[in-house]
């Protein structure tokens, strides 16, 4: 998924690049549009890669316990801060 969008978008920095000057208004704003949503839509799948080998992980390993809410609020705000 990843070098599709990377091909994308490096052929529309490419072109945006050669043609700076010479592109109308609504293809530099299109190729532009393009390059920043492909980026966007880039990250997404990075997270989404991260977020399934945690879940991953974390599903194999979890274990459930009870615990004691009150402590583990105050430590956590400690850490936060």
């Amino acid at each position: 998924m990843l070098t599709p969008l990377s091909i994308i978008t490096g052929y529309c920095e490419a072109v945006q690049a050669q043609n700076k000057h010479s592109l109308e208004p609504f293809t530099a704003k299109a190729l532009e549009e393009i390059s920043v949503q492909g980026t966007h839509l880039s990250q997404l799948v990075d997270k989404l890669a991260d977020f399934n080998k945690v879940f991953a992980i974390t599903e194999q390993n979890l274990k459930k316990q009870s615990v004691e809410l009150k402590p583990l609020i105050k430590e956590s705000a400690a850490k936060a801060l």
